[in-house]
C-alpha cells in the first residue's frame, strides 16, 4: 500500500517524502551540527561554511532543503527520460531515506552542495542523447562539473562520467570532447584571474594542490548501525544492479542510453572513492543517487507486491531502527 501511494499519487508522494525527511532529521535539528573543515572542500564551501558557522540550525535546514531538491530532481530525471513513470516519486523518497541515515553526514557538508550541481549534471548529460549536435550541452556539462568541484574538489572526477556517457552515446566528434574541456577550464580561468588581481594566486594554488594530496584508507569507520545498514542495502542493491544491467537488452535504444547514464554515474563515484581513498560517511553519500535510481527500478519491476513492500520497508525500517537505538 505504501509503494502504491508513492508510485500513483503524486501529491501524497511529495508530502510523504518531505515528512519522512523531517522526521529522520529531527535529531539533527534538536542538536544541530555546525559546518566544519572537511577533506577536499574548496573555496565555495569555505565561503558558505564560514558564513553559516555561527548558525548551525540554519545551516542544517539549508542542507535538508538541498537534499529535498536533489531528491525531487532525481525523480524528475527518471520521469523525464522515461526510466520510471513520470509521477513515480520512489527515487526521491529512497534518496532522502538513504541520505538521512548517517548522522556524521547530516550537516551542510561539501558533498551536499556539490550534489545539487551533480543532479543538474545528470539532467544535462541525459539531454546529450537527445541531440544530434551536443556541443553546447557538453560545454554546459563541463562547466557544471567545474562549479561542483569548487565545493568538493574530487567532483572534478565526474569528467569521467561525462566522457563515459559520450562513449555510450557513440559520440566521437572532437567538438563535443573539446567543448567539455573548455567548459571545465573556463570557471577556473575566471577564478585564477580573481586570485591574480587580488594577489592571492600563490596562496590559493598551494591550498588547492594540498587538497589534491589524497589521504590513506584510514577514513572507513564501521559501527553496529553501519554494518546493519549497509548489509540490508546490499541485500536489495545487488539483485537490483544485476536486474538493471540485464534490462539494457530489453529496452529501446533511448532507454538503454539512460540506463548507461545511471551506470556510468555509479562507476564514476566508485572511481572517485578509490582515487581519493575516502570511504567515510560524506563520500559514501555520493553513492545514494544512483543507488536510489537502481533500487527504485528494481522494486518497480517486481511482480509480487509483497516483495516490493518488504524490500522497501526493510530499507526504511533499518534507518528508523538504528536512529531510535541511538547508533547513527
Amino acid at each position: 500500500m505504501i509503494l502504491q501511494t508513492i508510485t500513483k499519487n503524486y501529491t501524497q508522494a511529495i508530502i510523504s517524502t518531505i515528512v519522512v525527511g523531517l522526521l529522520l532529521w529531527l535529531n539533527v535539528f534538536i542538536s544541530p551540527v555546525s559546518t566544519s573543515v572537511i577533506s577536499h572542500d574548496a573555496i565555495g564551501y569555505q565561503l558558505i561554511g564560514n558564513a553559516l558557522s555561527g548558525v548551525p540550525l540554519l545551516a542544517n535546514i539549508i542542507a535538508l532543503a538541498l537534499i529535498f531538491f536533489q531528491a525531487f530532481a532525481l525523480a524528475g530525471f527518471s520521469g523525464r527520460f522515461n526510466l520510471l513513470g513520470r509521477t513515480n516519486m520512489m527515487p526521491a523518497l529512497l534518496f532522502v531515506v538513504l541520505s538521512s541515515f548517517q548522522h556524521d553526514a547530516n550537516f551542510l557538508n561539501p558533498v551536499v552542495l556539490s550534489g545539487v550541481l551533480l543532479v543538474v549534471l545528470l539532467h544535462k548529460v541525459g539531454e546529450i542523447g537527445e541531440k544530434t549536435e551536443a556541443v553546447r550541452e557538453s560545454f554546459d556539462a563541463g562547466m557544471i562539473i567545474a562549479l561542483a568541484s569548487m565545493f568538493y574538489i574530487p567532483s572534478i572526477i565526474f569528467m569521467l562520467f561525462l566522457w563515459f556517457t559520450l562513449v555510450s552515446y557513440r559520440i566521437f566528434r572532437w567538438r563535443e570532447w573539446v567543448a567539455s574541456l573548455m567548459g571545465l577550464v573556463l570557471p577556473y580561468l575566471f577564478l585564477t584571474l580573481i586570485y591574480f588581481f587580488s594577489d592571492q594566486l600563490g596562496i590559493r594554488a598551494e591550498e588547492f594542490w594540498k587538497e589534491l594530496q589524497f589521504d590513506s584508507f584510514d577514513k572507513l569507520y564501521l559501527n553496529v548501525s553501519n554494518v546493519i545498514f549497509y548489509s540490508c542495502i546490499m541485500l536489495v542493491f545487488i539483485p537490483a544492479l544485476v536486474r538493471f544491467i540485464a534490462r539494457r537488452n530489453e529496452k529501446t535504444v533511448y532507454i538503454r542510453h539512460i540506463i548507461s547514464v545511471a551506470l556510468n554515474y555509479l562507476i564514476t563515484v566508485v572511481i572517485l572513492m578509490i582515487i581519493t581513498r575516502e570511504f567515510y560517511a560524506v563520500a559514501l553519500s555520493l553513492l545514494f543517487m544512483p543507488m536510489a535510481l537502481i533500487i527504485s527500478d528494481y522494486l518497480s519491476t517486481l511482480k509480487k507486491s509483497f516483495y516490493r513492500e518488504f524490500f522497501f520497508l526493510l530499507i526504511i525500517g533499518v534507518v528508523i531502527a538504528t536512529k531510535l537505538m541511538g547508533y547513527a
